[in-house]
């Protein structure tokens, strides 16, 4: 039996603010902060247009809390963009909490992703948002634990098949 792989290399930059610690829950304020701080530059920091519209596409740019430590990764053009601007911040301020930076970690790789006829186990980092407010409704309404179950696969297939 043969395997096939298709894969491409994505540009990933990883920018870690060692000396923070936060809660796993703050990261959505992270992205408050900087889609805010720097809502001029591009609707890829916080998926919105200037107009307010909404921009549907896979996020380029994440902020997630991981092992306590903020996070920033950038996908693509992302990881172009968190480098210009991101080397420039000098302090962090969260819920009117201001935290001094004098240090970052900065990574910028070109990772392998695909698919492969092979299986690969995976594991949440970080919190996942499955549900969000039209589909939580859907999902209280479902009487057993396979169908909320079998909802859940459903979205996390959806939301591999946007990466893609």
């Amino acid at each position: 039996m043969t395997t096939s792989t298709t894969t491409q290399e994505l540009q990933i930059c990883r920018i870690k603010f060692p000396e923070i610690q936060l809660q796993t829950r703050d990261a959505h304020k992270l992205r408050g902060y900087f889609g805010n701080l720097f809502k001029q530059h591009s609707p890829i920091l916080h998926n919105h247009y200037e107009d307010g519209k909404f921009r549907y596409k896979y996020p380029s740019i994440q902020y997630k809390v991981i092992n306590k430590v903020p996070t920033l990764i950038g996908i693509k053009d992302g990881a172009a963009l968190l480098p210009q601007l991101f080397l420039k911040i000098k302090e962090l301020d969260i819920s009117g909490q201001s935290y001094p930076i004098s240090s970052k970690n900065i990574e910028l790789r070109n990772e392998r992703t695909g698919y492969s006829d092979q299986l690969h186990q995976y594991k949440f980092g970080t919190l996942w948002m499955a549900l969000n407010q039209k589909n939580y409704p859907k999902y209280q309404n479902l009487k057993t634990e396979a169908e909320k179950e079998a909802m859940l696969n459903a979205i996390l297939v959806g939301h591999i098949l946007s990466f893609f």
